[in-house]
């Protein structure tokens, strides 16, 4: 695998964790690197995707990074570099969505990564547009940079992905839970959750459910309100349900919103994607998250 442009390590203080920052060409010679990738999650292929895949083909770059987690763990010293070894950082950033985090310029330690298998957190429609209209062409075409944002799997956290609901039908949204599930205060062995003015309420079906039964009663509690209008999120779309970003999550969750979530996946059923196991859309909240203004003056 060939790096192009220099190595950074980011570094979370708030997480005490790390990544690696570095971009690679859709060149032969990383192929290897790049089929090691593997999707954890579906994408959907609607407008929105053809607008991204246009912008990508015609700037020939992309705006944001894979962000990839290595299941061997093979980025060892390079994340293990003492922080009076590190130059000054080129940033540091201490923000309300992220904490405080740096970016600092490093050397690359010797990694054996074209055998090692990645899980893909986050990119997946930039992936799929590499895939597709970049990688296994003929070598005529234009090559295009690639950054990756790496972190090794040990450090990462899955958690529930929470989807705003339009508070409108709150009440029908309810009845239509309590139907199947029951209340229960069990945090840990629960089906699904809602937060509602900061006061989150779990449910447990009346039998047990796999995680494909229950982003099964997400599909249909979805395809229940369709609702073509413009949510509180400025969103027209043809559903009463959307996805914040991480942006806007915290400080909307402590307004009169609700929010709903299916329980994730486990964080070892993730691993399950090299067997060809694939989820659903914004079935996991992975943390930890990297400010993107730490580095997009960095992406070439």
């Amino acid at each position: 695998m060939m790096i192009e442009n220099g190595t950074y390590l980011l570094q979370c203080k708030n997480t005490n964790t790390r990544a690696l920052l570095f971009t690679i060409l859709t060149k032969k010679e990383n192929l290897d690197f790049f089929n090691n990738i593997f999707p954890h999650e579906e994408i959907e292929i609607s407008d929105d995707f053809y607008k991204l895949e246009k912008n990508i083909q015609s700037k020939n770059k992309l705006d944001n990074p894979l962000y990839i987690a290595s299941i061997e763990n093979y980025l060892g010293a390079n994340l293990l570099i003492d922080n009076e070894k590190l130059n000054k950082p080129l940033a540091s950033i201490d923000s309300k969505v992220y904490g405080k985090q740096e970016i600092y310029r490093i050397d690359l330690e010797g990694i054996d990564i074209v055998d090692s298998p990645n899980i893909l957190l986050d990119g997946h429609h930039r992936y799929h547009i590499l895939r597709d209209n970049f990688f296994n062409k003929n070598e005529d075409n234009e090559s295009m940079p690639i950054p990756c944002l790496i972190v090794d799997f040990d450090n990462v956290k899955v958690e529930d992905h929470y989807f705003y609901t339009d508070p409108r039908f709150k009440d029908s949204i309810v009845e239509l839970i309590e139907a199947d599930f029951l209340i229960t205060e069990d945090s840990e062995k629960y089906d699904l959750s809602s937060i509602f003015k900061n006061k989150k309420t779990f449910y447990k079906s009346h039998k047990d459910m796999s995680w494909e039964q229950r982003f099964e009663f997400r599909k249909k509690l979805v395809s229940s309100f369709p609702v073509s209008t413009k949510n509180s999120y400025g969103n027209e779309q043809g559903s009463i349900f959307s996805f914040p970003s991480v942006e806007t999550i915290e400080s909307d969750m402590k307004q009169d919103n609700f929010f709903l979530s299916i329980r994730s996946v486990e964080k070892e059923q993730i691993q399950l994607v090299e067997e060809g196991v694939i989820f659903p859309r914004k079935s996991t909240w992975i943390t930890p998250k990297f400010n993107p203004a730490l580095y997009q003056g960095l992406l070439t």
